[in-house]
């Protein structure tokens, strides 16, 4: 197994399922209702929908800056807005969070050993350090969700 396919495998495994740890993101997103992805469960802290629409920011600005660009994400951006609440915008959120995925996947399939070691563009750090950080910073917000489903739970 390459460099690159063994970072994809466990981006794979936060994100989709197959992880040590348990659930992975969007098992952990998986039967919850749009009533309570948009519940503020705990006060001053974030939504399992806004969790969720976090970690696909931060998926995009990934393969951004894998393709060149130095990434600087605003706080709207960095914690998008949920919009209406509802299954289909519910429903919107899990796909997205799917396609920015499997659009990182296609980014990261395509490179090679020496591009793991490039430098990010505006950091100090190389690619492969930083696809080793997202699939940590996926797995830490699927631990959020968790957290989050069971304050919802609690509070019934």
């Amino acid at each position: 197994m390459t460099r690159s396919e063994k970072v994809l495998d466990h981006l794979r495994r936060a994100l989709e399922g197959g992880a040590w740890h348990g659930a992975s993101l969007l098992e952990a997103v998986a039967g919850v209702s749009p009533e309570v992805a948009a519940a503020r469960v705990v006060p001053g802290g974030h939504s399992v929908w806004e969790q969720l629409l976090h970690a696909t920011a931060w998926t995009h600005a990934v393969r951004r800056r894998l393709a060149g660009e130095a990434v600087e994400l605003a706080e709207r951006e960095d914690w998008p807005p949920i919009g209406e609440v509802g299954e289909a915008g519910w429903a919107e959120a899990r796909r997205a969070a799917a396609e920015a995925f499997a659009a990182l996947e296609g980014a990261v399939r395509g490179l090679g050993e020496d591009d793991l070691d490039r430098t990010v563009p505006g950091r100090d750090y190389p690619a492969e350090f930083m696809l080793w950080g997202l699939a940590q910073h996926l797995a830490y917000h699927a631990g959020q969700v968790g957290i989050l489903k069971r304050a919802a739970a609690a509070r019934g």
